[in-house]
C-alpha cells in the first residue's frame, strides 16, 4: 500500500480532511499529518486517493520511500509523515 504526503506547497484549506474516508489526516498547529498506519490508501479503490482529488494545490504526493519499501514495511509500526511549512 502506498502511502500519501502533503509537500510545502500546501496551503492547509483542509480539503485533504473532509476528504480522507479513513479518518487518517489530522491537522496540529497549523501543520497537517497523514498517520502512515491510518491510511488506507483508497486510491487502490478510487484513483486517484481522495484526499488528492480534493486539494486543489496538488500538494499530496504519493511518498516515494513508501513506494520503495511497500513490500518490507507493509503493516509495520505506527508513523506519520509531516507536511506544510514546518516539516
Amino acid at each position: 500500500m502506498a502511502k500519501h504526503i502533503i509537500q510545502e506547497r500546501c496551503t492547509r484549506c483542509g480539503a485533504c480532511l473532509a476528504a480522507c474516508p479513513c479518518g487518517a489526516i489530522t491537522e496540529i498547529l497549523g501543520t497537517y499529518l497523514i498517520a502512515s498506519n491510518r491510511c488506507t490508501d483508497c486510491a487502490e479503490l478510487t484513483a486517484p486517493a481522495r484526499c488528492m482529488v480534493a486539494c486543489g494545490a496538488q500538494a499530496i504526493e504519493v511518498d516515494p520511500i513508501s513506494l520503495a519499501r511497500r513490500a518490507a514495511v507493509a503493516g509495520n509500526g505506527v508513523g506519520f509523515l509531516f507536511f506544510g511549512p514546518n516539516r
